[in-house]
């Protein structure tokens, strides 16, 4: 449900550093413990320190409700200083409440009067206040102007401290902009500073905007040194809530480096300082950061475990912030497990919590999610509804940003109701609004989002347009990952487009960029797209070569999921050689057991399928391994198809049943989700969802996918039509009417989920069975099984057909043909015994069924091993087909 903690390069550190408070409860409490302080002076700082700490926990109202107190304390005493910090506080409070407006005609107000005044740092103060409310309505260059107006004046006031937190806030905004060179000079800045007065944790702050600011620039190196450096000086500092920040902006620079070990030790790091100084307020978040790390590592079902065990703790405790992280994490990793009715069940009891909590950006976040799990689960009605809530509470919150969000979210649904124009319309309009907010990154992602809505329409070219202005924009911003998927996206529609040249390129040059920057992920994607071309162009040694490789840089980052998609690949790869092996054994003809030729074709015929089952059994290993149960039906029809290669035809039938049943549970959550009304309100935070993308500030781009509904109906056809067509191989009569059974259901599937291919192989299955469907058959004929066979029998056949042929002749040939086709000695195959048993696989199999074709002059079916398995058997068969 995310990608890098789904969110913006360091997204718990920003929300740290975008703390509602100047971090100088300290410097007040200073005066609480020196004994010459007057009582009243002593009472405002301890009402200013309360005061700070609600701010910090993010509680506008008893933070306004303090402030104001010690406000009144020190306008009493005439101490213009903390007259001035209160009312910075008391405004802070206002943000807090959503009082945007509120908060700047009172800050305007006191401006005013502190110029009237002559007094620069009262000035300074309420500049910075202005400047912190544009930022908050997305108004950044208004913002940037206040911070540096006020960073000035507060150093003319001789305010280091302050001049610093200004210059921090001028570092964020900057980063809004995604001007990171003007960043990175007032985090330097920010930084002498800091060091000048010796705030360690003021260096500390200035360390992790550095960090932030070189991983947006894709440097990183310098932002794993200065993160580091941050953690240490908040060590030094005794800042354990600053510390907690920096370690889990570790935590998205270890994962984006691609070290999942290391980021989990971070975040584990990171939970348990939560709970040994028992910050509540930030257990939740520090919970989400491990359970994401344990699902970028394929451990879904540790990270379930986790999950449900901290929530327990959460509900006994009472701490409804942290149970409502811990919902919202259950539900991502339900969402990884493609179980949406259960994700959606998490993400409902969020939106619950913080709507009892009364917090309405977290709650406008998290209803956000609702609509891509709604979408999941087929309820488009639901979606819509969702994210209209969603958009109504940004308006709101004047949350420019978020109101794009919302808008970003009608897409998906739209989509799911073949809605495609407007799907278009609604992308454009989110595009707009992230334009006007001046966020070009969301702007990009917004257009790669269109240019799926473009794709699905069949509109190929215009989506390819849209993905290629997509980049455009990403490189402006200098966002290297996002132009790389850009092009990825742009080589899956030229695929689409049947252009696989343009494909390849497009996928090249995507590796590329992302071997620039470090991006394994996105390499190991690229290659796999380059890997899918190879094999359309019927290249599979060049596929395989590929996908070995970006599997390895898979396991590298310990990318389970990718890795067992690769491994399905390389299979199939596999099974492609095989398959030109056999067409070239047939090719031969008479040469294929004789010549030296025909041996390497069948030796590379073996190894191809011994490589096809190996890699088809690694996948349903580990997909089951991770408990995903889309990709563990996937994997088991694979190991179906792999069974089915070496003539084992139960095995195969069992796996293709496995799969048929893990897909319909599959479509059971989709089927339950839609029935149940009550499920109608759910949320993540902008972070990727089992079938979709749903956007929210600070998000990392989008994966644009199909949504799950329907995908697992689809694939349970695709597993009734192959467990039917191994059933009717079987050939037995229970069999038979078994195959009837399951092509039926699996025909009746595939219409529904429209998937013609699979339709189509139903009905070519039925038509072997039965005959074409245009002939009237017989209801005594109808459950007698016909093997399909080649074109009409050969002159030799025909000639033999009333006296047969010789007995000891056929004996002759299927003896040498059969000792040929697995290399055996003459006293190592028995008439009697099964061929299959006796070193003959499904491969082998092809080429002797062929051989004797040609040299007794029949048509055997396609399935003489099965209904025939020892050579008397065969020999028996030929005679008797030949007399008749």
């Amino acid at each position: 449900m995310m990608a890098a903690a789904g969110q913006q390069a360091g997204e718990d550190a920003r929300r740290a550093l975008a703390a509602d408070a100047d971090d100088l409860a300290s410097q007040y409490s200073a005066a609480l413990e020196d004994s010459s302080t007057d009582a009243k002076t002593r009472e405002a700082s301890l009402m200013f320190s309360v005061a700070e700490e609600h701010v910090q926990d993010g509680d506008g109202d008893e933070g306004a409700q303090r402030a104001t107190e010690a406000l009144t304390l020190f306008r009493e005493k005439g101490d213009k200083t903390g007259e001035q910090d209160s009312l910075r506080l008391l405004h802070n409070a206002y943000r807090l409440q959503g009082k945007l407006d509120y908060a700047a005609e009172q800050a305007s107000s006191e401006l005013s009067s502190f110029k009237s005044r002559g007094d620069k740092r009262g000035e300074a103060s309420m500049l910075f206040t202005i400047g912190e409310v544009a930022l908050a309505k997305n108004q950044t260059s208004d913002a940037l102007k206040s911070f540096q107006e006020a960073t000035e004046l507060f150093k003319a006031a001789g305010d280091k401290k302050m001049a610093v937190n200004t210059l921090l806030a001028a570092a964020g905004a900057s980063i809004r902009k995604y001007c990171l060179d003007d960043a990175t000079q007032s985090a330097k800045d920010a930084l002498t500073l800091a060091e000048e007065i010796g705030d360690k944790t003021a260096e500390g702050k200035a360390s992790l905007w550095a960090s932030i600011c070189s991983m947006e620039d894709g440097s990183l190196p310098d932002a794993l040194q200065a993160a580091s450096k941050a953690l240490a000086l908040f060590k030094e500092g005794g800042n354990p809530k600053m510390e907690i920040a920096a370690l889990e902006l570790l935590v998205d620079v270890y994962l984006t480096k691609g070290l999942p070990r290391k980021a989990l030790h971070a975040a584990e790091e990171a939970l348990a300082l939560c709970r040994k100084i028992e910050y509540t307020k930030g257990e939740g978040g520090a919970l989400h950061s491990v359970v994401y790390t344990l699902l970028e590592k394929g451990e879904a079902k540790k990270a379930l475990k986790l999950a449900q065990k901290a929530l327990a703790v959460f509900e006994k405790s009472g701490n409804k912030a942290a149970e409502a992280a811990a919902q919202c994490a259950l539900a991502c990793v339900y969402a990884a497990r493609h179980e949406p009715v259960e994700a959606l069940r998490a993400a409902t009891k969020e939106v619950q919590l913080w709507k009892s909590l009364g917090d309405k950006r977290k709650l406008a976040a998290a209803l956000l999610t609702v609509s891509a799990l709604n979408v999941d689960c087929g309820q488009t009605d639901a979606a819509f509804a969702t994210a209209k809530q969603a958009g109504d509470l940004s308006r709101e919150l004047q949350d420019a940003r978020g109101q794009g969000a919302a808008l970003y979210a009608h897409v998906l649904p739209q989509l799911q109701g073949g809605n495609h124009d407007d799907a278009i319309a609604a992308g454009e309009q989110a595009r707009s609004s992230f334009k006007a907010a001046g966020d070009k990154r969301w702007e990009a992602r917004t257009l790669l989002q269109v240019s799926v809505a473009s794709a699905m329409k069949e509109e190929l070219e215009e989506a390819i347009a849209k993905a290629t202005e997509a980049q455009t924009v990403f490189q402006e911003v200098g966002d290297m990952r996002g132009s790389a998927d850009a092009l990825l996206a742009a080589a899956d529609y030229h695929l689409q487009n049947k252009s696989p040249d343009d494909a390849l390129s497009a996928a090249e040059e995507a590796r590329d960029m992302c071997r620039t920057v470090d991006y394994k992920r996105g390499e190991a994607a690229a290659m796999e797209r380059m890997a899918k071309v190879h094999m359309l162009q019927g290249e599979p040694d060049k596929a395989m070569h590929l996908a070995v490789e970006s599997a390895r840089l898979c396991r590298k980052v310990l990318d389970k999921r990718g890795e067992s998609y690769l491994l399905q690949m390389i299979a199939e790869a596999s099974l492609e050689k095989a398959v030109q092996a056999t067409d070239s054994l047939a090719a031969l003809g008479d040469q294929a057991l004789t010549t030296n030729a025909g041996k390497q074709q069948r030796l590379a015929m073996i190894r191809a399928g011994n490589e096809f089952c190996k890699k088809a059994k690694s996948v349903a290993v580990l997909a089951g391994w991770m408990g995903d149960k889309l990709q563990q039906g996937n994997a088991l029809l694979f190991l179906a198809q792999a069974h089915l290669m070496k003539g084992r035809i139960d095995p195969a039938i069992k796996a293709s049943g496995e799969a048929a049943a893990l897909f319909a549970a599959c479509e059971d959550q989709v089927d339950q989700a839609s029935s149940r009304s009550i499920l109608t309100t759910a949320g993540t935070r902008g972070r990727t969802c089992a079938g979709g993308w749903v956007a929210s500030e600070g998000s990392e781009g989008p994966r644009p996918a199909a949504p799950l509904i329907g995908l697992p109906l689809a694939r349970r056809g695709q597993a009734l039509v192959f467990l039917a067509e191994v059933l009717a191989l079987k050939g037995t009569p229970s069999s038979l009417e078994k195959a009837e059974e399951q092509v039926n259901a699996g025909l009746e599937l595939a219409r529904q989920a429209q998937d013609s291919a699979t339709e189509d192989r139903a009905l070519q299955l039925l038509e072997s069975l039965y005959g074409p469907a245009e002939q009237e058959v017989h209801q005594e004929e109808a459950y007698m099984p016909q093997q399909i066979v080649e074109a009409g029998p050969a002159s030799v056949a025909q000639e033999a057909a009333k006296k047969g042929l010789d007995p000891e002749w056929v004996r002759q040939i299927v003896e040498n043909t059969a000792k040929q086709a697995v290399a055996a000695d003459d006293d190592e195959l028995h008439l009697d015994a099964p061929l299959m048993e006796s070193g003959m696989d499904s491969l082998s199999s092809v080429a002797f069924r062929n051989q004797l074709n040609q040299q007794i002059g029949m048509n055997m079916p396609a399935a003489l091993m099965f209904d025939y398995p020892s050579m008397r058997a065969i020999i028996d068969h030929v005679v008797e087909t030949s007399q008749n």
